[in-house]
């Protein structure tokens, strides 16, 4: 791309991109900012729920030892734990797309483009961190896959 000249009393930061948006454009984006602070919040809530079913949550499962029901506690606390790892990295993801969603709602409000730049910049830390967990898990998932091709070639 080639680069624009801007006018000098311009602020890089308010102008965006030279766009200019009508008043369907205000409204979609108005849409926009809704949906994303609705998913966030029922992120929240369903992390929060999962946290609480994975502490009350009703055991289907014993092993006893003499009289010991030493397995159920190891697995409950498995599940609490990966109830707290999933909802620190879904919390931490989530925040992004609910600030995105503040941020863009007080754009359209105010017509301030600044804080329009403020909830894209949001989006973008949102997809990136999503995208390189996303690139972390199929890695993952390609890896064990190899591994059980591995191990099934060696029992062949």
């Amino acid at each position: 791309m080639e680069n624009q000249d801007l006018p000098e009393n311009s602020n890089q930061l308010d102008n965006f991109f030279g766009i200019s948006f009508d008043a369907e454009a205000w409204g979609l984006l108005r849409q926009i900012a809704l949906w994303a602070k609705i998913c966030a919040l029922c992120a929240f809530i369903g992390y929060g729920a999962v946290l609480i079913i994975a502490i009350f949550g009703h055991k289907d499962y014993t092993l006893e030892t003499e009289g010991f029901s030493v397995g159920a506690y190891v697995r409950k606390g498995g599940t609490i734990a990966g109830a707290l790892i999933s909802m620190l990295i879904g919390g931490f993801i989530n925040y992004f797309l609910y600030r995105f969603a503040n941020a863009i709602g007080r754009g359209v409000k105010t017509m301030d483009s600044l804080a329009l730049n403020e909830g894209f910049d949001n989006l973008r830390i949102y997809f990136k961190i999503f995208g390189v967990l996303l690139i972390i898990f199929l890695s993952l998932v390609a890896l064990g896959i190899l591994i059980a091709v591995i191990a099934l070639g060696r029992r062949l």
